[in-house]
């Protein structure tokens, strides 16, 4: 049996070593791609004012062939992009759904409408039905069942849809997942998009001014309309704050309206022109007294 020299045992070991780091940097790098992918193909733009493509057809939970533009014309709608078979974000962006619209005095069906769009182009009517019965009974509100609908569609159906409204996906074949954003989205009657609500807790507040700004003041009351003209919307918190400059005008405006009927009341009243106290009647000039000739 012949020994094997030194040096050659040197360079196998050198050469497996080698090997070894170049699979593990191309493991990493490779993880590094599919992050930068998944960064780079998932998520959700902001297209304000982008009109979605109404003429579009999909599949109701009954299995008829709908329009987008069946649901728009009278009420702004709440627009959120889930598949059905998902167990994990869009359960819970329905589910906040669910909370927000049962704190939300609006009534679903009358001043606004919930539309569910499945993003996965292999699911079916019958899962969508079943989608639609398990949340009318989680929200317990009458106008849940004709105010809020599932919908599925073909792949150029969800595309154009999605591709409208800036919200960016990833399909996964092997997995037969999908990888998404998570938010609902806020539509005008007229089906233009109009504010964007991230994640899955929704602020029934937020929500509620969302609605009467995208209705154009059409829906809610006096209060809204104030609170709304007071407040800005953060696009990067997806949120209603206070507008500084606003409640400063409306304050001066106010201070300036009271100043004036203060004024006004105060030039009403009649002024003591004797410049003191009367003096006390002296006595022979009360009731009883006698006349003087």
């Amino acid at each position: 049996m012949t020994m094997r020299s030194p040096d050659r045992l040197c360079r196998k070991i050198l050469l497996a070593a080698f090997l070894g780091v170049l699979c593990v940097s191309t493991a990493h790098a490779q993880t590094e791609v599919n992050a930068v992918n998944l960064a780079r193909d998932v998520g959700m733009d902001q297209k304000l004012g982008a009109q979605i493509p109404l003429d579009t057809e999909f599949r109701d939970s009954t299995g008829k062939t709908v329009r987008l533009r069946d649901y728009f014309g009278e009420r702004p709608v709440v627009l959120v992009l889930p598949f059905y078979r998902c167990n994990g974000s869009c359960l819970m962006e329905l589910d906040g759904m669910v909370r927000c619209f049962s704190k939300l005095s609006f009534e679903l069906g009358k001043d606004f409408t919930a539309l569910a769009v499945s993003i996965h182009p292999k699911e079916t009517p019958e899962m969508a039905a079943a989608k639609k019965r398990e949340y009318e009974e989680l929200l317990k509100r009458p106008g849940a069942r004709d105010g809020w609908h599932f919908l599925v569609g073909s792949w150029d159906a969800i595309q154009a849809l999605t591709q409208a409204v800036g919200f960016r996906f990833v399909y996964d074949p092997v997995k037969d997942q999908i990888a998404h954003a998570t938010g609902i989205i806020i539509l005008t009657p007229q089906g233009r998009v109009s504010r964007y609500f991230y994640g899955a807790k929704y602020n029934p507040r937020d929500v509620r001014l969302a609605l009467v700004e995208a209705s154009n003041n059409r829906i809610g009351t006096l209060a809204d309309k104030i609170s709304l003209y007071c407040s800005t919307f953060d696009l990067a918190r997806g949120r209603y704050t206070p507008h500084i400059m606003r409640i400063t005008q409306i304050l001066g405006v106010a201070t300036v309206i009271l100043l004036a009927a203060a004024i006004f009341i105060l030039s009403r009243v009649p002024a003591d022109r004797s410049g003191g106290t009367a003096a006390p009647p002296g006595p022979g000039s009360g009731p009883g007294a006698p006349a003087r000739a």
